[in-house]
């Protein structure tokens, strides 16, 4: 079976790149169950850099284009900022008593794609290329202590054990 991330969809392609990001200082949660009826969150990223939720869109053979506050796909709108919204909206909620100070949860969208063409980041959401993700994360500013992270990992293990 070939592993390697160009056999894989964009949301294992998001993931096999996560694992690149140190242990000792990440949590990756596959699969967060968001709401009732929602399709779960593919992944969450929680480390001293803040809380990301990470959304996988598998593109290859189509042109992307991101700017004016859009994401098109071979010339067609989509909802994914709205989407990659809601669920950081929503895993906000979740984690916000969790540590005792106001922060967001980032929303990130990464897009494996032949073509991915980044004129602008779209406001709030950030997208970029799975291979990115790692680097990227790693380079955000730090937010959170070791203790706050842990407190933060726990609730979001509590609410998968429960509502899966």
């Amino acid at each position: 079976m070939d592993t390697t991330p160009d056999a894989r969809s964009a949301r294992y392609d998001a993931g096999w790149y996560l694992r690149e990001l140190p242990t000792d200082q990440w949590n990756v949660v596959r699969d967060v169950p968001i709401g009732t009826d929602e399709i779960p969150l593919d992944w969450l990223a929680i480390g001293p850099a803040g809380v990301y939720a990470i959304t996988g869109k598998d593109h290859r053979s189509h042109v992307v284009r991101v700017g004016n506050g859009r994401i098109l796909v071979d010339g067609r709108a989509t909802d994914y900022l709205r989407r990659a919204k809601r669920q950081a909206t929503w895993i906000h909620a979740l984690l916000s008593e969790a540590v005792d100070r106001s922060f967001w949860a980032t929303p990130v969208i990464a897009i494996m794609s032949d073509v991915l063409q980044i004129r602008a980041q779209p406001g709030s959401v950030h997208v970029l290329e799975p291979a990115s993700l790692p680097s990227w994360l790693s380079s955000q500013p730090s937010l959170f202590t070791t203790d706050e992270v842990q407190r933060l990992v726990l609730t979001v293990d509590t609410w998968v054990k429960v509502n899966s």
